[in-house]
């Protein structure tokens, strides 16, 4: 089922973050892989949320939803062996996690943007957090924002924190760094 490593309670809403490691996903591909994906998440929100008849369903942009209405909003995601998800009674909610990406240079001009760049200290940390910020965000927004590059922009990395623009909205988010991976969440 995987290990639950963190429970971080968030001090402004009541949303939680649950993050999972699970070794049984290594070496496993395609089809194989993303049941075992589905049943870890699964499995282990059964537990959070004491219930045993949960059903997760994706509205058209993919945006995972519980069918039963009075349950939380939920965003999840994964990373090789690492789990996210993030739950709240009140609001929308995005989450991702990365495992850390040494060579992710290479891939920053497909996500930073210039003002990223004139404002940020670019470094291979702050790219993976600004990676994942977006892949948050984008969750948050479920799927509606046009090349995410643009669409948004993280404006602040600092003591665990990331302010990021998305048109005229100011997104907060909180990070969690770890040897091999980040997590960024809504706050």
């Amino acid at each position: 089922m995987g290990e639950v490593k963190f429970r971080i309670p968030n001090k402004n809403v009541i949303s939680e973050v649950i993050i999972i490691e699970d070794s049984s996903m290594d070496n496993r591909k395609g089809k194989d892989k993303v049941e075992k994906q589905r049943e870890i998440v699964l499995s282990n929100l059964c537990e959070v949320l004491n219930r045993t008849d949960l059903s997760i369903e994706h509205d058209e942009n993919g945006a995972p939803f519980f069918s039963d209405e009075t349950l939380p909003f939920i965003s999840i995601s994964h990373s090789n062996k690492w789990f996210a998800m993030q739950l709240s009674e009140h609001d929308r909610v995005g989450v991702d996690i990365q495992v850390m990406k040494s060579d992710i240079e290479k891939g920053m001009r497909y996500f930073v943007n210039d003002k990223e760049e004139k404002a940020l200290e670019i470094n291979p940390l702050n790219l993976n957090i600004i990676w994942a910020a977006k892949e948050a965000i984008y969750k948050y927004k479920k799927g509606n924002l046009e090349y995410y590059k643009e669409a948004m922009t993280v404006l602040s990395i600092e003591n665990e924190t990331l302010l990021v623009e998305v048109g005229e909205e100011h997104v907060k988010c909180a990070y969690l760094i770890q040897e091999d991976f980040v997590v960024v969440y809504i706050d």
